[in-house]
């Protein structure tokens, strides 16, 4: 194959490739939001797609459950993340800092795109955890969506 034909099946790849790389991500994403808030008591996360940075995003909010016996209190201003895909600078990206995820490229088959860091290919499943695992477990110092328990004083 001569260098025109793969410039235009790489070009091809790029215009094309995007929505089933994001609904990768975006189904990783799910599953482990679900598996979070199986395993939790007093804090969800609430996913939703949004527009706000691509067409290409979802944001994850964390919720604390109310009880009608206890009043529960979100402690954290930095309840709020955006995971989405950046289609001019090929980039997966976050609304935390640092903002930059991973890259994606065109396989070396040309037939879909893929995540990368250096010379590793990465499946949705590593690039969904390297987007939200600080968000859903947060280093101590950093904690979001920390919630406290207050008794209603009768």
């Amino acid at each position: 194959m001569g260098w025109v034909n793969n410039r235009l099946k790489t070009d091809h790849v790029y215009e094309t490739g995007i929505p089933a790389l994001w609904n990768d991500v975006r189904d990783a994403i799910g599953c482990a939001v679900d598996e979070f808030n199986v395993s939790r008591n007093n804090l969800i996360v609430e996913r939703k797609d949004c527009t706000a940075r691509s067409q290409f995003c979802m944001r994850l909010t964390t919720v604390a459950k109310s009880n009608s016996r206890e009043n529960i209190v979100v402690q954290s201003t930095s309840d709020t993340i955006e995971v989405y895909i950046e289609p001019s600078e090929r980039l997966l990206k976050s609304s935390k800092m640092p903002g930059e995820i991973c890259a994606f490229r065109a396989s070396s088959d040309l037939e879909r795109l893929e995540f990368f860091v250096g010379d590793r290919v990465l499946n949705a499943d590593q690039v969904c955890q390297m987007a939200i695992e600080d968000f859903l477990f947060p280093k101590p110092g950093k904690l979001l969506g920390v919630v406290e328990n207050t008794k209603r004083q009768r």
